[in-house]
């Protein structure tokens, strides 16, 4: 039986041997998550295949110098300074011109990767949260507990007070008729 391969990109398995693997991390990726056409994989040479990266390897690379890249000047929708977009989300969603805007097939392919990451990062999240949620229900558990103990101490403690100063009245006690009896043996009569 050969060895199952999963795609990283969607985590299926890859049923037909044309899967491509990324020449840095080695992944396997089958063509719909390659986003390369049947005819585009076998018209491939060899090298072509064995150098042929992944997204997200390829979003790891270092950028390039963009220095040479002319200022925009005027263009509506494009803010050149740091800081907050010159365009709100809820502006560009109620655009009609850019709900027709399409993604090139590697920026959507490279989304879904960091959507489907995100996805799993809250997963991990939300796992950490009932951890946490379940630990925090034992700790108030045996709180409550210790608070029901400790009032039954308190309680025992009270009563062991009060038979101290019970048994302390009545050892005066008798140490008083002790000593008047002592002292009424002395006197001569």
């Amino acid at each position: 039986m050969p060895n199952k391969i999963d795609c990283a990109g969607c985590r299926n398995p890859i049923v037909a041997k044309k899967h491509l693997q990324c020449c840095r991390c080695q992944q396997p990726y089958d063509l719909q998550c390659a986003n390369i056409k049947l005819n585009q994989f076998n018209s491939m040479a060899e090298d072509q295949r064995a150098k042929w990266k992944c997204v997200v390897c390829i979003s790891k690379q270092p950028k390039t110098d963009n220095t040479d890249t002319p200022a925009r000047v005027g263009v509506e929708g494009v803010n050149r300074n740091r800081g907050s977009a010159a365009v709100s989300l809820q502006d560009l969603l109620e655009d009609d011109r850019a709900q027709s805007v399409t993604m090139p097939a590697k920026d959507l392919q490279l989304l879904i990767m960091e959507v489907r990451q995100f996805k799993e990062e809250v997963r991990a999240i939300c796992l950490q949260m009932e951890l946490l949620n379940g630990t925090l229900a034992a700790l108030a558990l045996r709180n409550d507990e210790s608070d029901k103990k400790i009032e039954k101490l308190e309680v025992h403690v009270d009563l062991l007070e009060d038979c101290h100063a019970d048994s302390m009245n009545i050892l005066s006690r008798h140490f008083f008729k002790s000593t008047q009896h002592v002292s009424s043996i002395r006197a001569p009569s």
